[in-house]
């Protein structure tokens, strides 16, 4: 209802105020956003290391916990090889002595 009292040279005035007042507005969100944009190119390779550690210190504990299990195998292994040697040498010792009886 306000606005049928006032002129149209009135609102035209204020509607120009308000559209310039939106200009700068716009201009300064614009520069705001210039400047972000070059923080985000800044700070891209921190981010895309920070994701790679991030991802890797979360495989740590299972990596750690197969080679855990690697390692216990092999030691297994190598005490079993370190009994059989023992044999293996007698047993081959033995073919040989049936082998110059012969």
């Amino acid at each position: 209802m306000r606005t049928n009292l006032t002129s149209k040279k009135d609102r035209q005035e204020s509607a120009k105020k308000l559209l310039e007042t939106n200009r700068r507005h716009m201009a300064k969100e614009a520069k705001r956003c210039g400047k972000i944009e070059k923080l985000k190119v800044l700070t891209g390779g921190f981010y895309t290391r920070a994701l790679r550690c991030s991802s890797s210190s979360s495989r740590t504990p299972t990596d750690r916990s197969s080679n855990n299990v690697s390692l216990s195998t092999f030691r297994f292994l190598g005490e079993q090889e370190g009994n059989a040697v023992p044999r293996r040498l007698e047993s081959l010792q033995e073919d040989v002595r049936h082998q110059i009886d012969k």
